[in-house]
């Protein structure tokens, strides 16, 4: 990270922060807060322990990066110095911002483009899970409007959004905005819009230092909700985000008995009449009844360039010895569904893998798909490497199923009543 790459435009903090004097901010401690976040919020000071903390005043606030194949939390002095004047829990709420970048992999994983409105989308979706108490004034943040961020139309559009929602259901909305377009024009390098904290040097990493990174934040992500689940002790952490991050970690599930548990509950019962059994109201009059249960389900196939050949063959496996008893319709699609080629696993037929489409990813195509066939299906998967927007909860009563491709993961928090589970390549292949 050079000098010039980091920076955003803000010439000085006095104009985001309270005025500090020079004993003010050389009496900051970035490890007292360390320290103290570690006691108050255990998940969180877990994660912060594998940053190295570097003090620079190329940077106007603060923020997380990767250099040299390690972690680091760059921050400005006196900008956290007038972050306490604004509140005592203000670095607190700065750290845990920080933490969530780490956590959600926003700067080692760069998917959505234009990268300026991708920073302010992660933002607004890492906000909406800290105390709005906890918030610097600069910060963005969903439902509210910022007291210092600019420009002021696309300011005021974050505070009309709801909380709560993923990173690509923000960058939609600010995409679709026209306010939000007219900056894009405008700004030869991004929209000059000001946060809490500082991208910039997100995408000056090599590959090798991402993969590197990667591995050091699962190992500190793994390691700090053990400690949490062992210790029972979470600090402010919800129940809900309790749940993503545990999934978050909990590759050691065997995928195929998950696939299997999941259409063995899938399933309606169905009563047929026969004479084999005696009906105890009109015995000799009236057929018995044989209850027996049928499944029918619909496996949409991402078929999307990023989705191998190989990846899909590998479900279309376990699907083949899954057949002996419902029957499995697959449908293949990218951002449309390609329902011409529709093939159906059943009782003594086996589908081999095939490939009809290799365009982008849309998630809404399958699930509209769906809607219009409800009455034909107990359940839906969907195989993909989950590099698409939220398309939404799924339809009330109806079971959904996220299987994911090898080293992949699903680019939205999963809603109420879908399951998520990650595939595996059997032992010795990769």
């Amino acid at each position: 990270m050079t000098n010039k790459d980091i920076n955003t435009g803000i010439k000085d903090t006095d104009a985001i922060v309270p005025e500090v004097t020079a004993e003010e901010a050389a009496a900051f401690d970035m490890d007292a807060h360390l320290i103290k976040l570690l006691l108050d919020e255990p998940f969180y000071g877990r994660i912060t322990r594998c940053l190295t903390k570097i003090e620079s005043e190329d940077v106007p606030t603060a923020g997380v990066t990767v250099k040299d194949g390690n972690l680091v939390l760059y921050y400005n002095r006196e900008f956290c110095a007038g972050l306490i004047k604004e509140g005592k829990n203000k670095v607190k709420g700065l750290l845990k911002h920080e933490a969530l970048h780490l956590v959600f992999e926003h700067c080692t994983t760069r998917r959505l483009d234009p990268h300026t409105v991708a920073n302010i989308a992660a933002d607004c979706a890492i906000n909406s899970l800290i105390p709005e108490d906890e918030l610097p004034n600069c910060g963005i943040w969903p439902g509210k409007a910022s007291l210092i961020a600019s420009p002021d139309p696309i300011n005021q559009l974050i505070g009309g959004f709801p909380k709560g929602e993923s990173q690509e259901w923000y960058f939609t909305k600010l995409m679709e905005n026209e306010n939000v377009q007219n900056a894009l024009e405008e700004a030869s390098e991004g929209m000059p819009i000001e946060g809490m904290d500082d991208h910039d040097g997100w995408d000056d990493m090599s590959e090798e230092e991402k993969e590197v990174a990667k591995g050091k934040i699962k190992a500190a992500l793994e390691s700090a909700v053990k400690e949490c689940d062992k210790t029972g002790q979470w600090g402010s952490v919800s129940s809900e985000l309790r749940g993503t991050l545990r999934s978050m970690v909990s590759n050691q599930v065997d995928w195929r008995k998950v696939l299997r548990n999941w259409v063995g509950m899938t399933r309606r019962a169905n009563r047929s009449g026969t004479w084999q059994r005696i009906n105890k109201r009109c015995p000799g009059l009236l057929t018995g009844a044989r209850r027996g249960y049928t499944c029918s389900i619909v496996n949409y196939i991402d078929q999307s360039g990023s989705v191998s050949d190989k990846e899909q063959a590998l479900l279309f496996g376990e699907l083949n010895s899954l057949a002996s008893k419902r029957e499995i319709d697959l449908i293949p699609f990218d951002t449309s569904v390609d329902e011409s080629g529709k093939v159906t696993i059943k009782r003594g037929r086996k589908v081999k893998p095939f490939r009809t489409r290799s365009g982008g990813t849309c998630f809404s195509a399958p699930m509209a798909h769906f809607k219009k066939n409800r009455s034909k299906y107990d359940g839906v998967i969907i195989l993909t490497d989950g590099e698409a927007a939220d398309p939404g909860p799924p339809i009330r009563g109806t079971k959904r199923l996220w299987v994911i491709t090898p080293g992949c993961k699903l680019y939205f928090t999963p809603h109420p009543g879908d399951q998520v589970v990650h595939m595996t390549w059997p032992k010795g292949e990769a």
